[in-house]
């Protein structure tokens, strides 16, 4: 499975208007994918919407990219959404695929751009550090992505809470089981954001 990962900029204060545009556009739109989520950022980099699909094949992904963007719609907010950015990735070993269900409603995404001549090993680090992070919770989504900066690292994390997130994350560091050892030294830059989820998101 490969995922597409949508990132749609838009006006200040906007998203949760934009929301009912998006629903109509995905209702009547018939992608090759199949929609998992529609969130908005409530903290970081605010003022986005995150959209993502699941395709067998790539083939089919850049497909309905090509339909999406000739179409003009802008995902049927038009009034809203002011930069449009997407990111294709295959999940890591390790991580199941993902399925549609109620797993947050916190999410957080974690974006990071890895030292390119040590993209392998700044991966190979993290699938090791895994199944000890994945002992206490587990991820929905660890993607390594080759377009866009094409040494890309997105990991997205499910909580019941914004406390659960925080003692999770204070938990995992005492341990010494996240971040990966050595981890750090791969990473160029990183960005970390709190979405919610839309009212029709498959992923909520």
């Amino acid at each position: 499975m490969i995922y597409n990962i949508t990132i749609l900029k838009t006006r200040a204060g906007a998203p949760a208007r934009a929301f009912k545009g998006i629903e109509a556009w995905h209702g009547r739109t018939k992608s090759r994918g199949s929609l998992l989520a529609c969130w908005h950022a409530d903290i970081g980099d605010i003022n986005q919407i995150l959209l993502m699909h699941a395709y067998d094949s790539l083939d089919a992904l850049h497909a309905d990219r090509r339909d999406w963007l000739m179409a003009g719609e802008r995902f049927g907010a038009p009034d809203d959404v002011t930069g449009i950015t997407m990111r294709c990735a295959p999940q890591m070993a390790g991580v199941p695929e993902i399925v549609p269900g109620k797993r947050g409603p916190i999410y957080e995404v974690r974006t990071y751009v890895m030292e390119p001549h040590d993209y392998a090993a700044g991966l190979q680090s993290w699938a090791d550090a895994l199944p000890g992070r994945s002992a206490v919770t587990k991820p929905l989504a660890l993607l390594w992505t080759t377009d866009g900066p094409a040494t890309g690292l997105i990991h997205i994390w499910p909580y019941a809470s914004v406390e659960q997130r925080m003692e999770t994350r204070r938990k995992v560091i005492e341990m010494g089981v996240w971040p990966p050892k050595n981890g750090p030294r791969y990473i160029v830059s990183q960005q970390s954001d709190i979405f919610l989820p839309a009212p029709f998101s498959p992923l909520c």
